[in-house]
């Protein structure tokens, strides 16, 4: 692969894959998850405004793998997947062995896929949608730290704040191992 290929890519991960969304999420990737996607959903025309159900419901479990295909080529996504079946149906697929999340980054990283923490968040991590910084004046909830204090960005879609805290750093550990198991 090449490093344009691999620097920043469209993904749709399977149900079996939803965990894995957040770090490439983290990473700049845009990762769909099935299991936020409804199955009768239409594709909108601006890619950018993706009208995709983050609230978890029976049906965003019920999509077939015709439907997973057809999101899949519609919105120009390489399907992430441990389904052997579906990834011998698909054109742009990478089959996931390993179950844990660690091994799949790892996976990811052996075939060429930029697995580098972003600097700065492009990508909401609970439902890709995108993210945008916060200005200091903004008030936030109380749970969130200041932002004239700390930078924080917010989900354009979803409206969730983000920061780096723990989890950003737990993010940053993890995938820290897997490149220096690569390396």
């Amino acid at each position: 692969m090449t490093d344009t290929e691999t620097s920043r890519k469209r993904f749709l991960l399977d149900a079996m894959l939803g965990s894995l969304s957040t770090y490439l999420r983290m990473c700049g990737h845009d990762a769909a998850c099935v299991l936020d996607i409804t199955p009768d959903r239409e594709v909108e025309e601006d890619r950018d405004t993706i009208n995709i159900d983050t609230t978890p419901s029976p049906s965003s479990r019920g999509l077939t793998d015709d439907e997973i295909l057809a999101h899949a080529s519609s919105e120009k996504r390489t399907i992430l997947t441990r389904d052997t079946e579906l990834a011998q149906r698909a054109d742009d697929v990478v089959l996931l062995t390993a179950r844990d999340v660690e091994d799949q980054l790892h996976e990811l990283a052996t075939i060429g896929y930029d697995l580098t923490l972003r600097p700065r968040l492009s990508r909401c991590g609970a439902c890709n949608g995108r993210i945008e910084s916060l200005s200091s004046d903004v008030v936030v909830p109380e749970y969130a730290p200041d932002p004239s204090e700390k930078d924080c960005w917010q989900c354009l879609r979803c409206e969730q704040i983000f920061w780096k805290g723990s989890h950003w750093d737990d993010v940053e550990a993890t995938l820290e191992r897997v490149q220096s198991s690569y390396d």
